[in-house]
């Protein structure tokens, strides 16, 4: 089984590789710094909802614009590996008059869809009416599927979806199909994470929870979780529970939550616990949301990434960090400044995977993770980050 995981691993490291190159492919477009007609062109962000993968995305984009000579001093932007956050990151490359010679990050041009819920309507009007911004960065699939359906509004590239193509975001995985319209594919990512899970614990019934809903199927990678179930003979248990509608439906989302993992507990030998719409679950109920499963002993795999591991998932495949896509990205986006369209571009992108394990969940539930198994992990948590840690045993 361990020679299978690290051919995988091997397999995995040369599919992000083969992604590399796609960064300097398309059109002979320059990405040198430039001028919109002799003004900076002016960028605005609309995300879902406050997320980890949202604000280091943003940070390495950034980042990558920073190495292509667009703007500088952006190790001085707040930002922290995990935080949810990315108000206080635009307020403040918005705020810097000497940030961006090129760029100006819109200071009103900051939306969080679930932070302020019923602002679609408005934000659609500006963006469509007034035209006021010349690019739009959109996170997530909820406000990427908002900014991708009127084509009169400005050129968009949407990133951290669970799948732009099937979300009806893009027309093609590879090519947008759409001249205004970009986003990120990663299309390798839920199918490693569940191969890799499967691979380790050999589990039967495989629990899942999601809500009944387009998104929520393509927030849970459902399509790729059934298409692993067939390659490696699991069943799929599923409850379905809906996602919460705004930060005050969090807590009834929690105990529905709580309720279906309870039940799942006593059917399943292994959780794959998927990502929800935002706001979510709040960080300090993860574990003990978890518990059951680790009362009867069954594995949890985080689709999120080592933020989850950390608060009390026993482990997950996600990114080492967003420096990829970021550079991946930025190259794709003084490009479409630049002039190009957006369906002359590409869109896949695949970054090496990165293991993380929780040693304190191992031991809860009696799990030794073998040698060859710590070998390839990249990050290792020795306790659970949560007000409940001391039940952790």
């Amino acid at each position: 089984m361990m020679k299978k995981l690290f051919l995988f691993l091997v397999l995995a490291l040369a599919l992000a590789c083969a992604a590399l190159p796609a960064v300097a492919a398309g059109p002979d477009v320059a990405t040198t710094p430039s001028l919109n007609q002799g003004k900076k062109w002016r960028i605005a962000y609309i995300e879902t909802g406050p997320y980890a993968n949202y604000a280091g995305t943003l940070y390495y984009l950034l980042k990558g614009l920073e190495a292509r000579g667009w703007v500088k001093g952006v190790d001085k932007v707040p930002f922290a590996w995990g935080q949810l956050d990315t108000k206080t990151m635009w307020s403040y490359v918005s705020a810097q008059g000497d940030f961006s010679a090129f760029i100006e990050f819109l200071p009103d041009g900051y939306y969080s869809l679930k932070a302020s819920p019923g602002q679609e309507p408005a934000v659609l009007k500006r963006f469509t009416s007034t035209k006021d911004a010349d690019l739009l960065i959109v996170m997530g699939t909820v406000a990427g599927k908002l900014m991708a359906v009127d084509e009169n509004l400005s050129k968009t590239m949407v990133f951290s979806t669970s799948n732009a193509f099937k979300s009806g975001i893009v027309k093609s995985p590879d090519m947008s199909g759409r001249p205004r319209v970009w986003a990120h594919m990663d299309p390798y990512r839920y199918k490693q994470q569940l191969q890799v899970f499967s691979d380790i614990f050999k589990f039967k019934k495989l629990g899942v929870v999601y809500e009944d809903s387009l998104n929520g199927k393509a927030f849970a990678a459902i399509d790729d979780i059934e298409a692993i179930s067939k390659e490696k003979r699991f069943e799929i248990v599923r409850r379905l529970v809906p996602g919460a509608k705004s930060p005050e439906d969090q807590e009834r989302y929690f105990k529905d939550l709580l309720q279906a993992h309870q039940e799942l507990s006593a059917e399943v030998d292994g959780f794959y616990y998927a990502i929800s719409p935002a706001p979510g679950l709040k960080p300090e109920h993860l574990y003990t949301s978890l518990r059951p499963f680790y009362d009867r002993k069954i594995p949890v795999f985080s689709q999120l990434g080592d933020e989850e591991v950390d608060r009390g998932a026993l482990l997950s495949i996600a990114r080492a960090d967003f420096a990829g896509v970021g550079h991946f990205g930025s190259e794709q986006m003084v490009k479409m400044l630049n002039g190009s369209n957006a369906d002359a571009l590409p869109q896949t992108y695949s970054d090496t995977p990165a293991i993380a394990l929780n040693l304190a969940v191992s031991r809860q539930i009696g799990w030794k993770p073998t040698f060859e198994i710590l070998l390839v992990t990249d990050k290792v948590f020795e306790t659970v980050k949560t007000p409940v840690v001391s039940a952790v045993k």
